[in-house]
């Protein structure tokens, strides 16, 4: 069989959608050579409106998996300053919808990242499954990161950040900021 030339952009499609297509199939890659070859070899796994129409907001859970490597590709590149934070934060909100409370670390992870993502990911974002399911969830993981991100959970909840919160309206307000409604649900 003859070889085909592929174009860097082109070899970029193909390794994001191999990456994308195994997470699909068997949950998300071990690490090791195999994720940080393909994480290596491709920039943005896609863009925020392609996350959108892809996996939709709210998402669903046969696509958790693939949003979870789109989104720990995002935060491979933010270790260079390269990541899409538009992009980083849709993944987060996908998360939320599914609303599994072992994506929890991951999110904080990538709120944890740097600067602009500590203040530009909203901690909310880590509540998909409910505050007391997550707070139980952290204290019951026994690590420095589940520890750091409990202690900064219950800062936020006594400074009211989660006052008249719901995941439901998490999604309603990220439809909103992605253009996906044009107005805000009324308040309740």
């Amino acid at each position: 069989m003859g070889e085909v030339a592929v174009s860097a952009a082109g070899e970029g499609f193909l390794i994001r959608n191999l990456a994308l297509a195994i997470a699909f199939v068997v949950g998300p890659l071990p690490e090791g050579e195999v994720n940080n070859l393909l994480l290596s070899r491709y920039r943005h796994p896609m863009t925020y409106e392609e996350a959108i129409q892809q996996f939709g907001l709210p998402s669903t859970p046969e696509h958790r998996p693939a949003i979870r490597v789109a989104l720990e590709a995002e935060l491979k590149l933010e270790e260079n300053e390269e990541g899409d934070h538009d992009l980083i934060k849709c993944l987060a909100a996908q998360l939320l919808s599914i609303g599994k409370v072992d994506d929890s670390l991951l999110i904080w992870r990538a709120k944890d990242t740097n600067f602009d993502l500590m203040c530009g990911l909203d901690i909310q974002f880590l509540c998909g499954a409910g505050i007391e399911e997550t707070k139980r969830f952290l204290t019951q993981t026994h690590s420095q990161e589940s520890r750091d991100a409990l202690e900064y959970l219950e800062e936020c909840i006594v400074a009211g950040d989660f006052e008249d919160w719901t995941p439901t309206k998490s999604i309603q307000q990220y439809r909103h900021y992605f253009q996906l409604d044009s107005e805000l649900p009324p308040e309740s």
